[in-house]
């Protein structure tokens, strides 16, 4: 049995829609160098030229962009990934607790009753001696 490129063996599995999501969700974790090379790949699978014609840019450019120091608009990325099946989604990247917008509401700090500045020292309410 004859050994198989990575490359083909890549383009075999990029077929899958769910590996190719995958691919390209691990490439954009690493770096946007990397992020344009695994769109290329994907690109390339599904016929660069069909590619090309779908989002609207020569083949040629689509390359140019698609490269470690590419730098499409973020129209033509929008389109080069509609070509190919797939769309971009946005989403916070970490859940914040939003501040109150009352300035009297009781904090958890507050409640919790510790109330100890960045240096350790406890700038909480002051109270009288008790008798």
């Amino acid at each position: 049995m004859p050994k198989r490129s990575y490359k083909s063996g890549l383009d075999i599995r990029l077929r899958d829609e769910e590996y190719a999501v995958g691919y390209l969700n691990a490439a954009k974790a690493e770096s946007t160098g990397a992020f344009l090379v695994a769109l290329r790949d994907c690109a390339e699978v599904r016929t660069m030229a069909k590619v090309a014609a779908d989002a609207g840019v020569s083949r040629e450019s689509i390359y140019r962009m698609l490269r470690k120091t590419g730098n499409p608009t973020i129209t033509n990325l929008l389109e080069i990934v509609e070509a190919l099946g797939l769309e971009i989604e946005i989403k916070a990247k970490v859940k914040r607790p939003r501040p109150s917008s009352d300035p009297f509401a009781e904090s958890s700090v507050a409640a919790s009753g510790s109330t100890s500045d960045k240096t350790g020292i406890d700038t909480g309410v002051l109270t009288g001696p008790t008798n």
